[in-house]
């Protein structure tokens, strides 16, 4: 079996989501359209039905297509979760005690789920998101190594 002594990666995460616009079209803007479309479509060239009913069962794949791609994203997350626990790893966490994020090393003792977000549990202090680990070990290193 091949082993993995180490893993590391640059860059920064934070626990908590930015609130920038998106390019995404969601739900309720479509259905804001669509009643926009029905309300000043012309009386004498209403819109044809075959075409109402295309556009509605194209939302409805679009929505079943986006609620696959959340349970896949959350799997993924799950098992990369997962592939954590008993390692040695380098994150940036949210420290309970202090209630800042910082820099921390230490092995994953748990997974907890809350709702959609997965965290690892990192002693008793320590909760890291797993897309924010930057270094992974199979075991701690050395006292001269750290």
């Amino acid at each position: 079996m091949l082993s993995v002594n180490g893993i590391t990666g640059t860059g920064s995460s934070s626990l908590t989501k930015s609130s920038s616009f998106s390019n995404e079209i969601d739900k309720d803007f479509f259905l804001k359209m669509l009643v926009a479309q029905l309300k000043y479509q012309d009386p004498l060239s209403p819109v044809d039905n075959n075409e109402y009913m295309n556009q509605t069962v194209q939302f409805s794949t679009l929505e079943a297509i986006q609620a696959l791609n959340d349970k896949l994203t959350f799997s993924l997350n799950q098992n990369k979760a997962y592939s954590f626990l008993g390692k040695y790893v380098g994150t940036y966490a949210y420290n309970k005690t202090t209630e800042e994020t910082e820099y921390v090393k230490g092995v994953v003792d748990s997974i907890s789920i809350a709702g959609n977000e997965i965290y690892l549990n990192i002693g008793d202090n320590y909760i890291a998101a797993p897309e924010s680990v930057l270094m992974v070990k199979n075991e701690p290193p050395n006292a001269d190594e750290q």
